[in-house]
């Protein structure tokens, strides 16, 4: 019975037995030499590259036995696989994610190919570009993107997916096709693929613009400055003017506050109102007096106030009592005239004195 096993001098560990060969064994009576020989057919089952021993069993039918082992003998040639085919690429299906995107976006996209060649590196070359099928005017190129080809013997499915940044190289509301290059660095062979028409950078939206109103309280009160159309983000100055005998009182409606000048933020439209109020004029005092008695007469004021503006005119008529006949005015202490009727722009505080005389 024959054996092939591995395993160091000592130890065997049995890989393979063959059928048992026939032995005939002649009568001896004493020891006698005999010689066997013949072949065995190494099994599919051995491993490449390994080394066997074999060992022998010879036994006679009456149960004795002799064993031996022929050590680390055999060694199985280790067969060379065939050279990998020349690299080659086909059916280079390059797809971005169609849509409308603005610069800055990340866009998705997945690359099928077939491939058969050796193990080796490679690379995705994209570029976005303008121009109508077949031609393309690069306006980006981006830098390879790495790309490890993995030996196969026949043609076999690959896929890669990524994304590519939008720059600011391209142009709002331009249509951009995407072209994409496939290469192999060692054994070199390359695949082009063009996605056309995919890509559209969106319009830039023109800024928003907002009307400023602008009203005045009460009508004639004043006027007001900055009311307009401006563009959104961005500020209006304005002012708020009175006219004479008015002054600016406070801002109502989109504004507050009672500075004059004020600066609106625009970021809708918007109405602001200039209150306005009458000035307050300071009053004067006119005191009227009689002389040499209050029972001499009387003078009648018009208009009759207890105070009067500046600039305001006024006329004092004397009228005699019985025994009396009116003499001359005086004001603030001056002679004043003597006819019994006294017009007087009022400037400041005054005093008048009526002076009558017996008759």
């Amino acid at each position: 019975t024959i054996s092939l096993g591995t395993g160091p001098i000592g130890t065997f560990f049995t890989k393979h037995t063959f059928p048992r060969i026939p032995v005939s064994f002649e009568e001896a009576y004493d020891w006698t030499e005999f010689y066997k020989s013949g072949s065995f057919t190494l099994p599919a089952t051995l491993e490449l590259g390994q080394t066997y021993s074999v060992r022998a069993k010879l036994e006679t039918a009456d149960g004795k036995q002799e064993t031996d082992t022929d050590w680390g003998v055999i060694t199985i040639r280790e067969v060379a696989p065939p050279p990998p085919p020349k690299a080659d690429i086909r059916n280079l299906d390059f797809v971005a994610t169609k849509g409308t995107y603005d610069i800055g976006d990340r866009v998705p996209f997945t690359c099928n190919y077939e491939y058969k060649g050796k193990t080796q590196p490679g690379q995705l070359v994209l570029s976005l570009g303008t121009g109508v099928y077949p031609t393309f005017s690069a306006v980006v190129n981006y830098s390879p993107m790495a790309v490890d080809f993995e030996k196969t013997m026949d043609w076999t499915t690959r896929s890669i997916s990524g994304t590519f940044l939008l720059t600011t190289q391209l142009r709002a509301g331009q249509m951009y096709n995407t072209r994409a290059k496939l290469q192999t660095l060692e054994d070199p062979t390359q695949e082009i693929d063009t996605d056309w028409g995919v890509l559209t950078i969106k319009e830039e939206a023109p800024p928003a613009e907002y009307t400023l109103a602008t009203s005045v309280y009460p009508i004639g009160g004043g006027r007001v400055t900055g009311g307009g159309i401006y563009r959104a983000g961005t500020y209006a100055a304005c002012e708020a003017i009175p006219y004479p005998d008015y002054e600016f009182d406070y801002w109502g409606r989109d504004a507050s506050g009672t500075a004059r000048y004020i600066s609106v933020y625009m970021d809708r439209d918007k109405e602001i109102r200039a209150v306005f109020k009458k000035k307050v004029v300071p009053g004067f005092t006119l005191t009227v007096l009689m002389s040499p008695t209050a029972a001499a007469g009387w003078v009648r004021r018009e208009p009759d106030k207890p105070s009067y503006t500046y600039g305001e005119i006024v006329k004092l008529t004397a009228t005699s009592a019985s025994g009396y006949r009116f003499s001359y005015w005086t004001l603030n202490g001056e002679w004043a005239g003597y006819s019994s009727t006294l017009n007087l722009m009022i400037t400041t505080d005054l005093e008048v004195i009526a002076y009558y005389t017996k008759v």
